[in-house]
């Protein structure tokens, strides 16, 4: 079973661009645009999610406390996607924009494993 990443991203083009570097790698992916379907589509448990891809500018939430009750009520990881300006939030896994493509999998991958090991 391919692992599955939730991608929560505000930005359409961002999202298909994401959309078209991960699926051909064999990665489930499902998309929300903002905090509400983020949290509606965890909440259903259709299907286990492996990683949350969090943009820091999500509409309806803030990022860091939408990650920390996501990792909390669905035991999902988070990798968060911050601006340039902010690179680090203590306690979570972060990737600036703007990313280079290997390097947003690679933390992909490697947020995954965290939540293995």
């Amino acid at each position: 079973m391919p692992q599955h990443i939730l991608l929560a991203e505000p930005d359409p083009d961002m999202r298909r661009t994401l959309l078209h570097l991960f699926r051909p790698l064999g990665f489930q992916v499902s998309t929300a645009a903002n905090a509400a379907t983020v949290e509606t589509m965890l909440d259903a448990g259709d299907a286990a999610v492996d990683v949350l891809v969090l943009a820091d500018r999500l509409p309806g939430a803030a990022p860091v406390a939408l990650a920390d009750r996501v990792s909390a009520r669905h035991g999902v990881p988070v990798l968060l996607l911050v601006d340039a300006e902010r690179p680090e939030e203590p306690g979570h896994r972060c990737v600036a924009k703007p990313f280079n493509l290997a390097d947003l999998l690679d933390a992909v991958q490697d947020t995954m494993l965290a939540r293995v090991s």
